[in-house]
């Protein structure tokens, strides 16, 4: 009688099963789809800072306008003159306005950050989908993905430090050239090149925040490193996803810079069709963002699942 017994072995070969990239996107639409009730807080949220925002601004026009018969002229048409005005009138205020929206941005960034954790979380664990669920990973990751934006931010701004020497160079170089064409040349190139650095950068605080969800880590550093290695291994793959679904976001703002642009600024119905369409617009970059996180968590378990090796061998009983 002859028994199969199947034991590890160092000298095995390594048989690795990975996805396609079109069998990630669908994995991750799927994920997405599962999720969809996440969508509108993701949105309701986007909007409440946007009227956030609103506010000040409201406040000014209604100071202005409240008591003019200005109020029914801009209604029909806008009046340029009247603008020029508002602008000199409440200077004071305006010049105060910029850190308002800055502070706002930051409070909007860390409650992004907050929600991410729920969201890796519940993409890591699918069967995990309520609400519940998601707000305890986003309790449980928030620190740990501050500590990554840290570094991140001061990625962004060696990124953003080398673009301005390189233009600076540029410009000294081709100052007493006179030659137009290679400086423009040069400088689409430096432009290119700093696009490059902020998407890898980006790519890299993405893959690190996954990693942490996935392998449950503490370590920042350690994490972002092991990112940067793996990013290279993988590079091919990575990208390639990363563009795939970027390119679904920027023909959804070509879509609508498109339509924007068609519809008349006034009377104000029409400023309540830009507000629909600027919304959607809004909706569909959640939902491209979520793609992206979910297909970084199929890919992420993919490339970097552990591999079991094993051996068939024959034995014979004597019977």
């Amino acid at each position: 009688m002859v028994f199969l017994d199947a034991k590890p072995f160092n000298d095995c070969r390594r048989f690795v099963l990975k996805h396609s990239i079109k069998e990630i996107i669908v994995l991750a639409t799927r994920g997405v789809f599962r999720q969809r009730k996440l969508i509108s807080l993701f949105w309701l949220t986007n909007f409440a800072f946007s009227v956030a925002l609103t506010l000040p601004i409201l406040a000014l026009f209604q100071d202005s306008l409240s008591y003019s018969v200005l109020n029914s002229q801009i209604y029909l048409t806008f009046d340029y003159l009247w603008f020029i005005q508002f602008l000199n009138i409440y200077d004071k205020s305006l010049s105060v306005l910029p850190y308002t929206i800055y502070s706002v941005i930051g409070i909007y960034i860390f409650i992004q950050l907050f929600f991410l954790g729920g969201l890796l979380s519940v993409f890591m664990n699918p069967k995990k989908n309520h609400f519940v669920d998601f707000f305890f990973g986003a309790v449980k990751f928030f620190f740990r993905f501050v500590k990554i934006a840290f570094f991140s931010f001061i990625f962004y701004l060696i990124a953003l430090g080398l673009n301005i020497v390189l233009d600076y160079a540029v410009r000294l170089v081709f100052s007493e050239a006179g030659s137009t064409v290679w400086e423009f040349i040069v400088q689409l190139i430096r432009y290119l090149f700093f696009l490059l650095m902020i998407g890898v950068v980006s790519i890299i605080a993405d893959y690190s925040k996954v990693a942490i969800v996935v392998n449950d880590s503490n370590y920042a550093v350690k994490t972002i490193f092991k990112t940067i290695v793996f990013i290279k291994e993988n590079f091919g793959r990575v990208l390639t996803i990363f563009l795939i679904l970027f390119s679904f976001l920027a023909i959804g703002g070509i879509i609508y810079n498109l339509l924007e642009g068609l519809v008349p600024r006034s009377p104000v119905y029409f400023i309540v069709l830009n507000f629909i369409f600027q919304q959607l617009l809004i909706i569909f970059r959640v939902v491209i963002r979520m793609l992206v996180y979910a297909s970084e968590v199929i890919l992420y378990n993919d490339l970097s699942a552990e591999v079991v090796y094993s051996k068939v061998e024959e034995i014979k009983s004597g019977v």
